[in-house]
């Protein structure tokens, strides 16, 4: 690891830095002002210290000192809420946690998430779980052959102390290699958080926030500081702001493998500071209440016609704030782009174990993979990683019955290596017993109301399978089953057949009206053509025809329309034969 830095460096040195950069980045706003004789790096230098002052918390005080007493009361009261009734926590089994992002962490820590714990440790925030268990995730994986990011914010689940309590309201200054890290929200509420970018430039440029970004960041400024010093100059435009955070990573067009191969889109972590492929880094801000989001949306609308909403190096030189002014962009959708995950690690059983009765909770998809929104679900928080679904499953266990979690040897599942959350892949529970195990199988889908799950045995047959209850094994298999096919939610094409079939009732049925019938009967003789015997034990063992086979039979008495008009609407189709992906149910309902 590299070793501490000073906060801030010197006007010389950064003035170096600046002339360095103005060198390298030809494009950039210094380096054109430089070369026109509009700006000297000095100059630049200057304003950059200047703008950083921001980034201490201490300033705030003097730019609500500008407001109206009041609303400034009023908001400094909003902050202390915020703080007090938005923080994540649960219960562990070594006491109460608190889960929250951390801005400004270095990604030399990814794949050594061990001394990022260690370094808090020195001040007083642990890390909840143990090693290949923690709570902690990063926001974006780190992929340095497709983008650059030399910061990527992490969720951490804390041990709630008093150091953790200090750090979650900004109390408590700690820094990481010398750069100062923050603590804010997991996830901001949508009703209260928008997301802001920059307006393109003359000519459709993009960059000038990420620039404003790379400058306050050669005073050794991390994301955290620069989303205060962001956060402060909002403050100054009079809209209330409460954080002001860069999204962790975008989705990044990848280079095409192999001769003819296709590209594809995988999601990165980048830099507040880069612009990659015409696109920078968007932020997201979040405001106390949804009013508040409201009338800050609201001034932006109002101030795009004349001078704006801007960010920029402050300076009392005027050639210096408009040069490098930014105009904002607000957008009123404040959700985060879903990220996909591709790992999906199970570790291999270890040799010498005892022998375990092992469960398998996966999702009802084909692959059985869990989407984000049942991931999120399953882990009761956008927080995902391992440890937080350990706790939560042992929770869930703990509902059932407590011996059932008692009877728990160990929780498998796939992690995502690039940021140590769980990849949505199956769940495996190691049981001590057998009769744990199938405890597990019957109870655990109507305790996970939430997530629809498929629980399943992995190295055992249930004795439910080997018919030792007397032929009872369809409660867990067959009608199991039969569920699982009519909760399958139809396509357009399906929902247009139906509507077309409900068209040929409602024939019928205006005929016999006319007819002066009151009652119309639709027969649907011979539709069943076996029904075994043995009811109680396999109630879905009956067969269908199909509309062609069953339109196509005769009838055995009289004449029925309703079948006439049904082989008439099926003949005016062009039919076509698939196979079913799922298992053949020979003799089956469906």
């Amino acid at each position: 690891m590299q070793e501490e830095q000073e906060e801030e460096l010197s006007e010389d040195d950064l003035t170096k830095k600046v002339e360095a950069y103005a060198e390298q980045a030809t494009r950039s706003t210094v380096s054109k002002a430089c070369r026109a004789g509009k700006l000297t790096p000095a100059a630049v230098a200057q304003a950059i210290r200047f703008t950083c002052r921001h980034c201490k918390k201490e300033e705030q005080e003097v730019i609500l000192s500008h407001w109206n007493p009041e609303v400034a009361d009023k908001f400094r009261k909003e902050i202390e809420e915020d703080k007090e009734l938005h923080a994540e926590g649960y219960m562990s089994r070594e006491g109460p946690c608190m889960t929250m992002t951390v801005l400004g962490v270095s990604s030399l820590f990814v794949r050594r998430e061990e001394e990022l714990v260690e370094e808090l440790a020195k001040y007083g925030l642990h890390v909840d779980g143990t090693k290949d268990r923690r709570g902690l995730i990063w926001k974006a994986p780190y992929r340095p052959n497709l983008a650059r990011a030399d910061e990527i914010p992490v969720v951490l689940s804390l041990r709630r102390n008093e150091a953790a309590e200090r750090f979650w309201r900004g109390e408590l200054e700690v820094k990481l290699h010398g750069k100062r890290v923050l603590a804010a929200h997991v996830h901001p509420q949508p009703t209260r958080a928008f997301k802001l970018r920059a307006k393109r430039r003359a000519g459709g440029n993009m960059g000038g926030l990420a620039e404003l970004t790379h400058l306050l960041s050669l005073n050794n400024m991390s994301a955290a500081d620069i989303s205060r010093i962001f956060q402060q100059q909002l403050l100054l435009h009079a809209l209330p702001v409460l954080e002001m955070t860069p999204n962790a990573g975008m989705l990044v067009q990848a280079p095409a493998r192999g001769k003819g191969g296709l590209s594809k889109k995988e999601f990165a972590a980048v830099g507040a500071n880069m612009v990659l492929q015409g696109r920078e880094a968007e932020w997201t801000v979040l405001t106390p209440t949804r009013q508040a989001k409201e009338n800050a949306l609201l001034a932006f609308r109002e101030l795009e016609s004349t001078e704006g909403v801007h960010l920029t190096l402050m300076s009392e030189d005027p050639t210096i704030n408009e040069l490098f002014a930014v105009e904002l962009m607000a957008d009123a959708g404040g959700g985060q782009r879903k990220k996909r995950r591709s790992s999906r690690r199970l570790r291999e059983d270890s040799p010498g174990k005892e022998k375990t009765f092992d469960v398998l909770v996966k999702s009802t998809s084909a692959t059985g993979h869990f989407s984000r929104q049942e991931l999120e679900a399953m882990c009761n928080s956008v927080e995902s990683s391992v440890s937080r679904l350990t706790r939560e499953m042992e929770q869930t266990l703990d509902a059932i019955d407590k011996e059932l979690l008692g009877d728990l040897e160990e929780l498998e599942a796939g992690v995502d290596e690039d940021t140590k959350s769980w990849d949505g892949s199956k769940i495996r529970l190691r049981m001590r017993t057998r009769a744990g195990a199938q405890k597990l199988i019957q109870d655990l889908p109507l305790q996970l109301s939430k997530v629809e799950v498929v629980v399943e045995a992995a190295n055992f047959t249930p004795e439910e399978d080997l018919k030792e209850e007397g032929g009872a094994g369809w409660k867990n298999v067959e009608l199991g089953r039969i569920v699982e096919e009519m909760g399958a939610l139809p396509g357009l094409e399906e929902m247009e057949m139906v509507s077309e079939i409900k068209g040929v009732l409602d024939e019928v049925v205006d005929e016999a009206a006319a007819a002066g019938r009151e009652e119309t009967k639709l027969l649907l003789d011979g539709a069943v053509t076996e029904l075994f015997e043995n009811l109680e034990e396999a109630p879905g063992n009956v067969s269908f025809l199909t509309f062609g086979e069953w339109t196509e039979s005769k009838e055995k008495q009289g004449r029925n329309v309703l079948k006439e008009k049904l082989r008439r609407w099926l003949k005016s189709k062009e039919w076509t034969k698939a196979k079913s992906k799922k298992p053949s149910r020979n003799q089956g309902a469906f």
